[in-house]
């Protein structure tokens, strides 16, 4: 029987081993929350199957009330670690805000539950359901006085205005009183169902190695209802799953949405297809009023309302670009004056230069013509008459984001009362 007691302390040693290999990763690496939740299972696993050999050679099943005590330490570590310092929830000097208008919170997290943009809405909801629920458990058959159904009520209610409080105060979280009551109804939950004799005697035969006699008929209920509760879960996740996929289609079809093109092959002089503030688009041929755009196989388009008007996420680059692939011919023309001007850089280091500058008689818009963000091309585009001196002021930073130059351009633009412009690059 010696052997068992040995077995009890190499499973402790390796409970322990397993928790502070978890404290060093975490420390040091970014690690799935998931991970840490298996490894602390494990550990937890390791310390009841060695509290079973302990209290199995001695006889002594103190063992087995100082194993809760322990699982409730884990717990609460875990629960701290989730709450104060887990940063996939950025829990780190964040904006905090206060709600106390009840399920503000809640039907916002329902509202996004088949958000494209994350799971954290779901899980949040879920969460904050779950979370006070082992403190449920512990505080039964950790704490005598807990049993009394008043004083476990006041004691959820303070732990769960506690948790609150300290998030806004640290700045890891926001006063929500939706919170408070998911926290609360979760844990209110697992505190009836404990209270279900079967079920408390269940656990007490699991927990403390009793022998209560549970009948065949309690059994039954009770893995029917872990059972349903498996079952809801996957199917709650699967319906998410679904909505999620029928989402991210409509998504992609508005961002990404297939394109051809339907025209009749004839020249006409009616060929200016779209213009924007800088540029005016030309057929080489085609007729404009005859020239569609077919989007995602069923919405017939011309360009400009495809592009000025419609649901559809895309620009003249993606229409031209789908264009030169079809060999499909076009111009463009500028609508005002503009230049070009190089900025040396031959290290290749990082430029920060405006995409506008804006005016009294003018508005410059600035755009990078060539990969090595050395060349750029100019267009003003005229406000009023007058003359004005304009800068054109950007930065030249190294790999580390540190800036190592400043630069200006300027440039003397003069608009008269028929809206030409000239211009003079001064440096």
């Amino acid at each position: 029987m010696e052997k068992l007691k040995n077995k009890s302390f190499i499973l402790y040693a390796s409970a322990i081993f397993l928790i502070l290999m978890d404290i060093l990763i975490t420390s040091f690496i970014e690690i799935s929350e998931l991970v840490t939740i298996f490894l602390l299972l494990i550990a937890c696993l390791l310390i009841y199957i060695g509290g079973y050999f302990y209290s199995k050679e001695t006889g002594n099943k103190k063992i087995l009330k100082f194993n809760l005590y322990l699982f409730f330490i884990m717990y609460l570590a875990l629960l701290f670690y989730f709450l104060f310092l887990n940063q996939w929830w950025h829990r780190s000097n964040i904006a905090v805000e206060m709600n106390l208008t009840p399920f503000s919170t809640i039907k916002m997290y329902l509202k996004d539950f088949d958000s494209i943009m994350g799971s954290k809405p779901i899980l949040n909801l879920l969460g904050n359901f779950i979370c006070l629920m082992p403190l449920s458990f512990f505080l039964k058959y950790v704490f005598k006085k807990q049993n009394n159904p008043f004083i476990f009520l006041i004691t959820l209610l303070l732990c769960s205005l506690g948790i609150e409080v300290m998030q806004y105060l640290t700045k890891t979280g926001s006063f929500d009183i939706d919170d408070i009551m998911l926290n609360t109804s979760g844990a209110i939950l697992m505190y009836l169902i404990l209270k279900f004799k079967s079920v408390d005697l269940l656990i007490r035969n699991i927990l403390f190695f009793e022998k209560n006699k549970i009948s065949k008929i309690s059994l039954i209920i009770i893995i029917c209802f872990v059972a349903f509760v498996l079952i809801l879960f996957i199917a709650i996740g699967q319906y998410r799953k679904m909505l999620f996929n029928k989402r991210m289609d409509e998504y992609e079809s508005l961002m990404r949405p297939s394109i051809t093109f339907e025209y009749k092959d004839e020249c006409t002089n009616n060929n200016l297809f779209y213009e924007d503030e800088v540029y005016k688009y030309y057929f080489t041929c085609y007729d404009k009023d005859n020239f569609y755009v077919v989007v995602n196989g069923k919405d017939k388009l011309s360009i400009k309302k495809l592009l000025d008007s419609s649901e559809y996420n895309t620009n003249i680059n993606a229409i031209l670009n789908h264009m030169d692939y079809d060999h499909i011919e076009y111009k463009i023309e500028y609508k005002y004056a503009h230049f070009n001007f190089e900025i040396e850089n031959k290290n290749y280091q990082n430029i920060t230069i405006p995409g506008m500058v804006d005016s009294d008689i003018a508005k410059l818009v600035i755009r990078n013509n060539d990969v090595d963000y050395t060349n750029y091309e100019v267009s003003i585009i005229p406000k009023k008459s007058g003359t004005q001196t304009i800068n054109i002021d950007f930065e030249i930073s190294n790999d580390s984001g540190v800036v190592i130059d400043k630069l200006t351009k300027k440039v003397k633009v003069t608009v008269d009362e028929n809206f030409n412009v000239m211009y003079d690059i001064i440096v």
